[in-house]
C-alpha cells in the first residue's frame, strides 16, 4: 500500500485494493460472520476510493501508521490495544471523508451521522 499512496504518481486504486485486502485479512482472522456482513453493507469501495482521494500525504503516512499499530497489537495478543487503534484509524478516515464532502449539505444539514454514535462540535 505505501508505495501507491505516495508521490507524484499516487495510485488510489491500488491503494483502495491493498487497504481492501489488508481490512479484509482481519476481519477473516476475527472470525466473525455478523462483522464481516455489517462491514461488508457499510464499507463501498467507492467511497474508500473518494476517500483516499481526499487524503495527504500526511493522511496516507497515518493510515500507514495505523496499520502498522494494528499488526503491532495482533501481534502482541492486546485486543484493547487493537481496538483503541481502529477506533483511531476510523476516525482518521471519517474527518477525511467528511472534510472532502464539506460540512453539509445545499440545505444546511449534516451528511452524516459521525461512526461509533459520537457528535461532532462545529468547528
Amino acid at each position: 500500500m505505501e508505495h501507491h499512496a505516495f508521490g507524484p504518481q499516487r495510485n488510489i486504486a491500488a491503494v483502495t485494493q491493498a487497504n481492501k485486502e489488508f481490512h479484509g485479512l482481519i476481519i477473516a482472522a476475527a472470525s466473525n460472520r455478523r462483522l464481516a456482513a455489517m462491514l461488508a453493507g457499510t464499507v463501498e469501495m467507492a467511497l474508500v476510493s473518494r476517500t483516499f482521494g481526499a487524503y495527504s500525504d500526511i493522511s496516507f503516512a497515518h493510515s500507514i501508521d495505523h496499520h502498522r499499530a494494528l499488526l503491532a497489537a495482533f501481534q502482541a495478543k492486546d485486543g484493547i490495544w487493537a481496538a483503541a487503534v481502529m477506533t483511531s484509524h476510523i476516525r482518521a478516515a471519517y474527518h477525511v471523508f467528511i472534510a472532502s464532502l464539506g460540512d453539509a449539505d445545499a440545505d444546511g444539514q449534516r451528511i452524516i451521522s459521525p461512526p461509533l454514535g459520537d457528535s461532532v462540535a462545529p468547528a
